[in-house]
Formats: C-alpha cells, structure tokens, sequence
C-alpha cells in the first residue's frame, strides 16, 4: 500500500520538487529531469567558478615568480653595470699601462682582459634574462610595464 502523501527532504529548494506527490500517481518525468538538470548546471557552475579561481591563483603565483626573476636580474645587471665593470675596466688600464712599462707579463695582460670580456658578458646576460622577463610579464598580463617597474 503506497502512502497516500510524499514529502520530499527539506533540502529540496526546487518549487517543482517540493510539491507534494499524490499516492495515486507518479510525478512527471518532465518535472524530475528539469530539477536534475539544473542540479547539474549549479554544480557545473560551482566547478567552473573553482577551476577559474585555481587558474587565476596559479596566474598570481607565476606573475610573482616572474616579478622576484626580474627584480634579481635587474639587480645583478645594475650592480655589474655600475660598479664591478666600472672597476674591471679600471683594472684592465691599469694592467695595460703597467704592461706597456714591462711591469706585468703578457699572461696577466690577457687574464685582465678575460676578467673585462667576462664581466662585459655577464652583464649582457643578466640585461637579456631582465628584458625577456619583462617580455613575458607583459604578455600575460596584456598591458606594458610601467617605468617604475624593473
């Protein structure tokens, strides 16, 4: 013997669902199917909002690695630029002007000028590894770096 009324859980928020259902009859397949697919839809929505918070949370944690690559490659190139091939050039006309008087030997000469070549290059790859960061920093984010930034 079937009850006479179904009452369906409270959980059910659906208007359709929270109808009561005659014991004499079945409800429509049309009413369930609606209920379940917008069941589905909600869900579906709750995992895209989550896949786009992971995606723009994994955008933020590159963006940050990217921004501590620049800021060091800005540093490096800076302080090779200002003040060790400053220095390094000073040492290679020094070490040229003592060559040029019979002080140094020809392997010191050419070790000065390896140590000059050395930083030189150097600097060129920290200024390289700088602007190719500065490239993809500005590709993900679609707008140019301003010049406050490195």
């Amino acid at each position: 013997m079937r009850p006479s009324r179904v009452e369906l859980p409270p959980h059910a928020d659906d208007q359709l669902v929270r109808t009561v259902v005659d014991g004499n009859r079945d409800p429509p397949v049309a009413f369930i199917r609606d209920f379940v697919q917008r069941k589905l839809l909600a869900a579906n929505r709750e995992l895209v909002d989550s896949e786009e918070r992971v995606a723009r949370i994994r955008a933020q944690a590159i963006l940050y690695e990217l921004h501590q690559q620049i800021t060091q490659a800005t540093l490096v190139a800076r302080t090779l630029k200002d003040d060790i091939q400053p220095r390094s050039a000073e040492a290679l006309k020094e070490t040229e002007y003592a060559y040029e008087r019979g002080r140094y030997s020809y392997i010191e000469l050419v070790d000065a000028q390896r140590e000059y070549l050395s930083v030189r290059e150097s600097l060129i790859e920290a200024a390289a590894t700088a602007h190719t960061l500065r490239a993809e920093i500005e590709r993900l984010t679609n707008a140019p770096l301003t010049a406050a930034t490195p």
